[in-house]
């Protein structure tokens, strides 16, 4: 597995935009290969994080722009995205 981050500093103009595109995305069809995805904010940024099945399936996403989630997005508020991907070496799942 792989953890992908997207990240962006965002006006509260452009806020608006991402929640929608957000929204839209929750709705559409997903990647093949993405496991989960968070939309979160800090004070000074907006976040998505993503775990996906392996780098293949991260790679293809971001081939196909209109696929990864930081495309979907980011991109129709013409934000300017900083992007990272991380190997996922452990996990600890609590159950609740």
């Amino acid at each position: 597995m792989i953890l992908s981050i997207a990240r962006a500093e965002i006006d509260q103009q452009t806020h608006a935009h991402v929640l929608g595109a957000w929204s839209d995305m929750v709705t559409l069809d997903h990647p093949a290969g993405l496991v989960r995805c968070w939309l979160t904010q800090a004070p000074d940024r907006v976040e998505i994080l993503a775990i996906w099945e392996d780098r293949e399936a991260h790679d293809r996403a971001l081939t196909e722009e209109q696929d990864h989630p930081a495309y979907r997005v980011f991109d129709p508020s013409g934000t300017n995205v900083m992007h990272e991907v991380f190997d996922v070496l452990g996990e600890i799942s609590i159950p609740r």
